[in-house]
C-alpha cells in the first residue's frame, strides 16, 4: 500500500475469501464481507466526487434482509488486522438504516484489475459506480466495459 492509505481493496481470492489490505497486513475476508466493504468505498469515493452523500441504505446492499448481519461480520475481519482496535469506527451507522465507510477518500485504493477478475458481478458493480461520475479508470476497467457480459441490465432498463 502506498503512502497514507489505509484500506487497500486488492481482490485476489483465496479460498472463497478476497484479499484487502488494512494498515499494510493483508486479510482475506469472506466474498458478502468484501462485496459489501467494496460498494462502501465506491459509495465513499464516488459520493465524494459526485458531492453527494456516501451513506449507503440497507436497500443498495442488493435488498439483502441480513444487512447488519454482515455488516457485523465485515466489522468482527477487519478488527482481526494487527491494527484492529483501528478500524472500531470505520464503519458507521446512521441510526436510519444507512451505513457508510469513516475514511476519506484518499485513504482507499483499489486494484482493479484484480477486482474486475472476481465475476461480472461485482464488475456490474464497479461499472455502474464509475459510469455514474465518468472517473478516470485504468484500461483494463474500460476493456471490461467493452466485454458483453460485464454490463448486466438493471430491472428498470429490462422493463424498457
Amino acid at each position: 500500500m502506498k503512502g497514507d492509505k489505509v484500506l487497500h481493496l486488492i481482490g485476489e481470492p483465496s479460498n472463497r475469501r478476497f484479499a484487502v489490505g488494512v494498515f499494510g497486513q493483508v486479510l482475506f475476508l469472506r466474498r458478502k464481507s468484501f462485496e459489501y466493504l467494496l460498494t462502501l468505498a465506491l459509495a465513499r469515493t464516488v459520493g465524494g466526487k459526485l458531492g453527494v452523500a456516501d451513506w449507503v441504505k440497507n436497500p443498495d446492499f442488493e435488498g439483502n434482509p441480513n444487512v447488519n448481519r454482515h455488516i457485523h461480520f465485515l466489522r468482527g475481519e477487519l478488527g482481526a488486522a494487527r491494527n484492529g482496535a483501528a478500524t472500531r469506527g470505520w464503519i458507521e451507522n446512521s441510526g436510519n438504516g444507512a451505513y457508510r465507510l469513516a475514511l476519506s477518500p484518499d485513504q482507499i485504493e483499489f486494484d482493479w484489475p484484480r477486482i474486475l477478475e472476481i465475476g461480472s458481478d461485482m464488475r456490474g458493480r464497479v461499472m455502474r459506480a464509475h459510469v455514474a461520475v465518468q472517473a478516470d479508470l485504468p484500461a483494463t476497467v474500460e476493456k471490461c466495459a467493452e466485454r458483453p457480459h460485464a454490463r448486466r441490465t438493471s430491472p428498470t432498463e429490462a422493463k424498457s
